[in-house]
This record gives C-alpha cells, structure tokens and sequence, in this order.
C-alpha cells in the first residue's frame, strides 16, 4: 500500500507538518480496495495537519470508493481540504463534522447526485464544486435545514417546519466566497422553502461564480436578498444568462 508513508520515521515526522498531500504523481487512493488499509492512515490522529488534498486516480477506480473515503475519517481540526477524481457515489459523513474547515473544493466527483449539509459547517468561508456531473438539483439538503420533528436532513418534498443546527439559525454562517464551474446536468437551485421559514442564507457571501452549469435554469432569489454579493460572474450558463437578460437587460 502506497498511502501515507514509506517508514515509520516518515509517520512520527507527518505529525509535525501543516499540509500534506495523500498521494503523488500516478499513484492515488483508486488503488485501495480495502477500507481498512485506507484506516491505517489514522488521519483522525493527525491533529496538526492542517491542509489536505484527498486524490483518487481516475484511471484506477475500484468498486470501493464509498468504504475507503468513510475510513479515511479526518481531525475536525482540519482547515482546508481538496478531494479530486473520486469514484464513489456519495460523500463521507465526516464531512459535516469539520467544524474549523476554511475552505472546501470537491472536483470531478462524478457520481455523487447529492451534496452534504454544507451549510451546517460553522467556519466554512471558501466552497467550490467542479466537474460533479451527475447532480441534478440543490435543495434543503445542501443548507442542512432540518425536520424539526426527528432532526433529520429535510429535502423540499417535506411538508414540516424546518431549522438549523445553529443557534442564530443561518446556514453558511462565515461563507464568503461560492464557485460551481462544469455542472451540466445541474438543473434546479430551489432555496424557497427555507426562506419562508425564516432560515438566513450565507448572510456573509460577496462573490458567486457559474461557469459551465449549461442546464442551470435560474438562481436561487432568496439568496440574493440575504447575501451581500458584490461580485456576480457567470459564464457558459445560457440558460441563466438569457432568463436575467430579458428580465434586467443586463449582460452578465
């Protein structure tokens, strides 16, 4: 297994540094097949790595993906964290539990359908989601909104009082910063329900970025009454772009 480390020596050192990339050149983690060799990481334990880059080979994906990124199971200490080329079809439940992570960036993983509660992640200022080219739609799930009733993640075809995890009730408390580049079966960004029940909605956001989501229909307006944009780019959305042209006249 060709994971983490070489020696034993190599191990006890990785304690000390503050980034460290889980594989190189042509190797990635689409060679484990076992999720306990993945658990033999023990990134949980790797408390003072700061910054890390979670890449599978996508020339060398196994059936496996779901169980060995579970395994992996990070630090909630974690600040920053790339996951490239993933093969699964469905992201890790740790996710939700890095409380300290900054920035986020989740590329070509092609067979996820639906993103975690994101917005439920207290410190996250940076979210950038690229080539997942099998999601279709983004609702209550994506903010965390949740059914009051049994506390769980809530979609919109429920009928029942929604909150957060939060005491303040926002979701993407501190995000600031949004990009979705290559979506192109990406179809609905429905954020309605929640803001008629009073959920705030990245009340810090200043810039949102679309480039390549060719099928998104419109945004979301709920959110641009609560978020403070003050940089809109979007690019290869015609769908997008010709709906607001006709509406404001404006070319984005």
């Amino acid at each position: 297994m060709k994971l983490i480390a070489t020696s034993q020596h190599f191990c006890n050192s990785l304690q000390t540094l503050s980034k460290f990339v889980i594989v190189r050149g042509s190797e990635g983690l689409g060679y484990v097949t076992n999720a306990d060799e993945a658990r033999m990481a023990e990134l949980s334990e790797k408390k003072y790595i700061s910054d890390l880059h979670i890449d599978f080979n996508s020339k060398a994906q196994t059936g496996n993906q779901d169980e060995v990124i579970e395994a992996l199971q990070l630090h909630p200490g974690m600040q920053s964290l790339v996951i490239s080329s993933y093969g699964g079809t469905r992201f890790p439940n740790w996710m939700v539990s890095l409380t300290n992570l900054k920035d986020l960036s989740l590329q070509e993983c092609q067979h996820c359908t639906i993103l975690p509660p994101f917005g439920r992640l207290p410190s996250l200022a940076t979210l950038h989601i690229d080539g997942l080219h099998n999601l279709k739609s983004l609702g209550l799930e994506f903010l965390g909104a949740t059914d009051n009733v049994n506390d769980q993640i809530t979609t919109d075809s429920k009928d029942r009082s929604l909150a957060l995890s939060s005491a303040e009730n926002i979701a993407f408390p501190k995000s600031k910063k949004l990009k979705f580049s290559n979506m192109e079966s990406w179809e609905e960004w429905n954020m309605i329900r929640a803001a008629d029940e009073h959920i705030k909605i990245m009340t810090r956001l200043c810039f949102l970025k679309l480039y390549n989501c060719s099928n998104l229909k419109a945004l979301p307006h709920p959110l641009f009454k609560a978020a403070p944009i003050r940089k809109l780019r979007i690019q290869n959305c015609p769908l997008i772009q010709q709906k607001y042209k006709k509406e404001t006249g404006d070319q984005y």
